[in-house]
């Protein structure tokens, strides 16, 4: 009986050894197979396609490079464009030396992890970073026009970029050398000599740089020669002597009282003598015009011109822009500013508003003074601006030119 029942406890014992280690096998063979379906899922991830997104600049093109690609600039950067073998035919003719332009490219999006990547701020600052960057490669896919005011202001803000200098337009304004006169490259003594102008040559004026000098056509080239030498009357030779010869006191009073009669400025005849006569030659002269009873004074008489205001409004319709509204204040004070620059052609004397624009031309007839003034990029942008409100006009004809002034605010 006893080794009965000891029998029936090893029976027992052994089941009990048997189903733990069932259960153990169990629970092994259930992280084995979990493990290796983590693992498969780990080693294949599946693929993103990347995306992409529109980039796009304002550009102004200034060379063709060898390999075919153009160098661009806008105020801030220089750009390398390349363009798409897919970009239309039509699209591609718009890029060209000189055109102001909106170029598209497209770029890969960052990943979300990189976008939120910061830099850790520098110790010390960099010698190489404060170095001009490099230009941007752009490889364009799609070219668009921008608006006139954008690429006027894009032209002159990458032009004063790439020169160091700026210049506003003029209407094509003829003026005269008082004297021989070197024509540069740029506007100051530091650019290199393309020739010069001889007393009494005329030449077209196109604008005023920002250091005063003349922008002129020379040689089918672009130069400039110093304000100072640049008048807006021929210079005339006097009937008392020979350009270079000698000349009594008295003769150079009767010089210098006809030319102010004839309307030149005091200062303007001193110059015209001494370039006929030598330097110092006007010294002591003092202008008398009444002792020249030959001499017949010619007036000055600057007219309000609301016509011209009419043709401004005219195109601002055709932009659909607000009319622009007539302002006696200004008009009077466009009146005293045609007057001031038969003298000194320049915004010298601008005050009291908010723009000015001003020509010289022997057609009187207002719409070609307008359409003169709109194919100027910046007249255009100050005839254009959504900024001003009012305006006056005024002309004033003076030794066979119409000098016009418009003023804004």
């Amino acid at each position: 009986m006893r080794k009965k029942k000891w029998n029936e406890l090893i029976i027992a014992l052994m089941v009990a050894m048997v189903v733990c280690g069932c259960g153990k096998t169990q629970e092994t063979d259930s992280a084995t197979i979990k493990s290796e379906i983590n693992e498969e899922v780990a080693e294949e991830p599946e693929e993103q396609e990347p995306e992409y997104e529109t980039v796009t600049y304002s550009v102004v093109v200034a060379s063709e490079n060898e390999d075919g690609s153009y160098t661009a600039y806008d105020a801030d950067n220089t750009y390398i464009l390349t363009l798409d073998e897919n970009l239309p035919e039509n699209q591609r003719a718009e890029v060209m030396v000189g055109a102001a332009i909106s170029v598209s490219t497209e770029v890969e999006k960052a990943a979300e992890n990189e976008k939120t990547e910061v830099s850790e701020p520098e110790s010390e600052l960099d010698p190489e970073k404060e170095e001009e960057s490099a230009p941007v490669l752009v490889q364009v896919t799609a070219v668009a026009d921008i608006s006139e005011e954008e690429a006027a202001d894009l032209t002159y803000a990458t032009f004063e970029k790439i020169n160091g200098f700026s210049v506003e337009d003029l209407t094509d304004t003829p003026m005269y050398a008082n004297q021989t006169v070197n024509v540069r490259k740029g506007p100051s003594e530091d650019y290199e000599q393309l020739g010069s102008l001889s007393w009494g040559d005329e030449v077209t004026v196109t604008g005023i740089a920002s250091t005063g000098w003349y922008q002129i056509r020379y040689n089918d080239e672009t130069g400039y020669c110093s304000n100072n030498y640049i008048v807006n009357d021929k210079p005339v030779k006097t009937q008392t002597a020979s350009a270079g010869s000698s000349a009594s006191t008295s003769d150079l009073q009767g010089a210098l009282n006809a030319l102010i009669s004839m309307g030149y400025s005091e200062e303007q005849a001193k110059i015209m003598i001494e370039s006929q006569f030598g330097e110092g030659s006007s010294d002591g002269l003092v202008a008398n015009v009444s002792s020249d009873a030959g001499a017949t004074e010619v007036k000055k008489e600057a007219i309000a011109c609301p016509e011209f205001v009419d043709a401004i409004n005219a195109g601002r319709a055709e932009k659909e822009l607000d009319a622009l509204a007539w302002d006696d204040s200004l008009a009077a004070l466009a009146k005293e500013r045609t007057e001031e620059i038969t003298s000194d052609f320049s915004h010298n004397g601008v005050r009291n508003c908010g723009g000015e624009i001003i020509g010289k031309i022997t057609n009187g007839d207002v719409q070609t003074w307008y359409e003169g003034f709109y194919n100027s990029p910046k007249h255009r942008i100050t005839m254009m601006s959504k900024g001003y409100t009012i305006v006056g006009a005024a002309y004033c004809y003076y030794k066979g030119y119409y000098y016009i002034v418009g003023v804004f605010d």
